[in-house]
């Protein structure tokens, strides 16, 4: 328990996954979280749609990163923030398109990253849901 929270408190953020996509990565801007990590005894990360690499290092606390985004518009609407379920701290990258909903570069990228994984849907799969 002692580990996790001190791992947690450890991380450092690059967030390259907002700016995984280098040609689509017109607009750059740092990103910084201090976290809450008091009574935490899980630590849950909720990427959504954008890709997440993460480094340990020693220092805690905080996490440090990096969004990018085509435009300043969206790169406006990136960012990080953190609360708490029970036991659980939960960091969120949040930002375009989920805030969108419905936006259909949004579900176009998730598709050819689902594709690319090799992921299948629901309805790829023969399932109903009743």
């Amino acid at each position: 328990m002692r580990s996790l929270l001190a791992c947690s408190a450890l991380l450092l953020l690059p967030l390259s996954a907002l700016a995984a996509d280098a040609p689509n990565c017109k607009f750059t801007a740092a990103r910084t979280l201090k976290l809450d990590v008091g009574g935490a005894r899980a630590v849950v990360f909720e990427v959504n749609q954008h890709d997440l690499k993460l480094v340990a290092s020693k220092g805690g606390g905080q996490l440090d990163g990096r969004a990018c985004a085509s435009s300043q518009e969206w790169l406006d609407q990136l960012g990080l923030d953190q609360r708490k379920g029970g036991d659980k701290l939960v960091l969120r990258l949040a930002g375009y398109p989920r805030q969108r909903a419905g936006h259909p570069a949004a579900a176009a990228q998730a598709r050819r990253r689902r594709r690319q994984r090799g992921e299948r849907t629901v309805a790829q799969r023969g399932c109903r849901l009743r």
